[in-house]
């Protein structure tokens, strides 16, 4: 992250705002290795991008609730 964490942020909430960094990059490799097995094993169908693109969305939200944090 370039940019500096708010001083006013107590480091109980530093910590927090960090292990949820860390839960979202999980999150995301997770996601992004699903989908990379099932384009090359051409599991892809209509179900499948829709339940994909839910997730997605679910970890476009919370990566923007941590920016605005």
């Amino acid at each position: 992250m370039s940019a500096p964490i708010n001083e006013k942020v107590s480091s109980k909430e530093r910590q927090a705002i960090w292990v949820e960094l860390q839960s979202l990059r999980r999150d995301t490799q997770a996601f992004r290795a699903e989908v990379y097995r099932l384009r090359t094993m051409g599991g892809l169908n209509k179900a499948t991008n829709e339940r994909l693109r839910s997730q997605q969305n679910e970890l476009e939200h919370r990566g923007e609730v941590l920016i605005k944090q």
